[in-house]
């Protein structure tokens, strides 16, 4: 009733207080007990899996294929950066730089815009194969350009490819793995990212020294989109499309290979847990399957508002930090401050990225807000460590070293980015991926679409400009300016991300309803624990 007596006093319509009532109704009702439930069911009494660990890493893994697609792809313009050289028409200058880097966040912004409107129909499996269409057109593309346009466009085709993968992929792995399992699957996600990156700078070392080397770089990221194509009928739609687009019997078959040990009767309790949430979304009328109606519930719902700004605020923290940056320009950084192979330089920072997410791996479940508190401090201090050694590297506008740089400064600059790159993959490079778990269902589709967007958008932001930061700023300025937005986001995942780790789907929804839910989200941890021990 508070929310209705505060829409009302600031003059909401009749229509838009009775979306925001009705769907307050919902959101707010008891589930803790059901919640629960729903993850004992995935779970026996002395936490043995009755998941099939085959089934769920087969899926997961073929799914993940498309973060191969996105670290490739967003990895391999760093060395090709180096290599074109009078390749297309004419020595680059920043200023097309630039607009290829960015081109590629451009085309995900796109990609991902048009995957809220085809996700809910086609369904998540679809979507991911609309992704590998565009990555093989847009990697033919590339690899056949002969001109700063052609591989613009092309850059640009890539990343509508990379628009669907991101927005779509992580949604797929959440909604099929276990409770327990979520966090790890989605960081298997992170891991291919990560691992298709080391794969572009691997390439970019390899090809280094072979005439248009950057063709075979940029035909090979064809080669995972084809695979994954291949491997299509492998995995299926998840159970909670199935039941929202009403093919139940489809939805228990999935069920039952997800939890071939669980008795029946916890498959059908489990298939009428995700039945009721799934009533939830779609139990007002025709609308709520159209995009403006997803719309009035991300945006008038206030605990639905809460949870985008948390899952959307850690996302920009992600792109804003200035990792990306460090991914698409370090070659062109180790190549200024004198390095003898720089694409060598950048496969060492892509290989402790890769290194560090698969630390991840064994702890994401553990928590997802322990580990951002535990470790986003680190990159406001790594950042400000290769402030100081880039002072000292005498560098101009170009990003070309004007004298002898100090043998220490080197040093320092390539420690302290190794530095920031390992804090950063231990958790803000992969929990953000996460961050789609704390929408609900209802807007899970379009949440995760502008979740997406924020990530790409603020990615422009970085691949856009910096360059040209470093031109007004120095590489100094550049690389402080940054150290002060991590520690702005620091402060921002203390005071607005909740402890999710080990919590159904279904029962998230409960965090937002009065206020970013942080230690709500703590007690209901507890309950989840004291409960489970007492199975025991």
């Amino acid at each position: 009733m508070q929310h209705k007596h505060e829409a009302m006093a600031v003059g909401a319509s009749p229509r838009t207080e009775r979306i925001r009532s009705n769907a307050e109704d919902q959101c707010h009702a008891d589930e803790g007990p059901q919640a629960l439930e729903l993850e004992h069911v995935e779970q026996t009494p002395f936490y043995t899996p009755v998941y099939s660990r085959k089934y769920v890493w087969t899926c997961v893994l073929s799914a993940s294929i498309g973060g191969i697609l996105f670290g490739y792809d967003t990895g391999v313009i760093s060395s090709a950066l180096v290599l074109f050289h009078s390749d297309l028409g004419h020595p680059l200058d920043n200023a097309e730089k630039q607009l290829l880097t960015s081109l590629t966040g451009g085309g995900a912004f796109v990609g991902a815009l048009l995957a809220a409107f085809v996700t809910d129909a086609v369904g998540r499996k679809m979507v991911i194969g609309i992704g590998c269409i565009w990555f093989t057109v847009g990697s033919v593309v590339a690899a056949s350009a002969y001109s700063v346009l052609l591989m613009g466009i092309a850059r640009f085709i890539i990343g509508v490819g990379i628009g669907f993968e991101t927005m779509i992929t992580p949604i797929y792995i959440a909604e099929l793995s276990p409770s327990s399992l979520r966090g790890r699957m989605i960081t298997i996600y992170s891991m291919a990212v990560t691992g298709g990156q080391a794969l572009a700078y691997a390439g970019g070392t390899i090809f280094s020294h072979v005439d248009l080397g950057w063709r075979y770089l940029f035909a090979l990221g064809a080669l995972p989109a084809l695979a994954q194509v291949a491997l299509f009928p492998v995995y299926p739609e998840t159970p909670r499309h199935l039941i929202y687009r009403g093919r139940i019997e489809d939805s228990v078959v999935v069920l039952q290979q997800l939890y071939p040990r669980s008795p029946p009767s916890d498959i059908q309790r489990l298939g009428q847990i995700i039945r009721e949430d799934v009533n939830h979304s779609v139990s007002f009328d025709q609308g709520a399957r159209r995009l403006m109606w997803s719309c009035k519930q991300l945006w008038l719902v206030p605990s639905n508002l809460r949870s985008l700004i948390s899952a959307c605020g850690l996302m920009a923290v992600q792109q804003l930090c200035g990792f990306n940056s460090l991914m698409y320009y370090s070659a062109t950084l180790f190549a200024a401050v004198g390095l003898t192979n720089p694409t060598a330089a950048s496969l060492i920072v892509s290989g402790t990225n890769f290194f560090f997410t698969i630390v991840a791996l064994f702890f994401v479940d553990w928590g997802r807000r322990r580990m951002l508190v535990w470790t986003l401090w680190g990159l406001p201090l790594a950042l400000a460590m290769a402030a100081v050694a880039f002072s000292h590297i005498p560098l101009n506008s170009a990003l070309e070293l004007q004298g002898e740089a100090p043998s220490w400064a080197k040093a320092l600059a390539l420690a302290s980015l190794s530095i920031f790159v390992s804090f950063y993959a231990i958790a803000l490079g992969n929990i953000p991926w996460t961050a789609n778990e704390l929408l609900a269902l209802e807007v899970r589709a379009l949440g995760t679409s502008l979740l997406t967007m924020v990530c790409w958008g603020c990615n422009i932001i970085v691949s856009a400009t910096f360059l040209s930061l470093v031109g007004r700023l120095t590489a100094a300025g550049a690389f402080g300016l940054y150290a002060g937005l991590c520690f702005a986001g620091w402060l921002l995942v203390i005071f607005t991300y909740p402890e999710t780790a080990g919590l159904g789907l279904e029962s998230i929804r409960e965090i937002f309803k009065d206020g970013f839910g942080i230690r709500f989200a703590n007690q209901r941890q507890r309950t989840r624990r004291h409960g489970s021990h007492s199975r025991m």
